[in-house]
């Protein structure tokens, strides 16, 4: 007995390419695409603009995790995720992005250099603030926590790299 499940309605710039075992999503604004290798365990088709999946062997654990999956890499096609990462100290600067490695000063006697997938795009808002962009919102958490890794935001001086958003409480000097 197959489970078969209705996912969500697939917008009309994204544009479905199939061959054999793959299926590819391409948003047709932005030029981003998603590659979905279907294997024994489940198949996927798309009737009236809907995407449907056929459960062959998952377990409840596996098919929730790749719903979830699925779901995260729809809505990142359709609208972009995006983090915006600030630093804070003196003389800490985002320095440049070229050919996918972005360049740090923070502190240290030498530049950082980061590679960049090529899903994740940056933007430089000033010398001090970053936005990334990407339709996978995993792989730009991960990208942002790299960034982020390079230098830790200090408890004393809230002298670091961080979200825009994020609020740090600093600890008091003992005296």
């Amino acid at each position: 007995m197959y489970n078969l499940i209705k996912l969500f309605k697939i917008s009309k710039n994204i544009n479905i390419q199939k061959k054999k075992n793959l299926y590819r999503f391409i948003n047709m604004e932005t030029k981003d695409s998603i590659d979905i290798k279907i294997n024994n365990s489940f198949s996927l088709f798309i009737v009236k603009d809907y995407l449907y999946l056929k459960n062959i062997s998952l377990n409840v654990t596996k098919l929730k995790s790749l719903l979830k999956h699925l779901k995260s890499l729809f809505i990142g096609l359709e609208q972009k995720y995006f983090y915006r990462l600030k630093i804070n100290g003196v003389g800490f600067r985002f320095l440049d992005f070229k050919d996918n490695v972005l360049s740090l000063k923070v502190g240290y006697s030498n530049i950082i250099q980061i590679n960049i997938p090529e899903t994740v795009l940056i933007k430089l808002i000033n010398s001090t603030e970053i936005l990334l962009m990407s339709f996978n919102y995993d792989i730009l958490k991960l990208i942002c926590l790299k960034i982020k890794r390079v230098r830790i935001p200090d408890v004393y001086k809230g002298k670091g790299i961080c979200y825009f958003d994020e609020i740090i409480s600093l600890k008091e000097i003992k005296k």
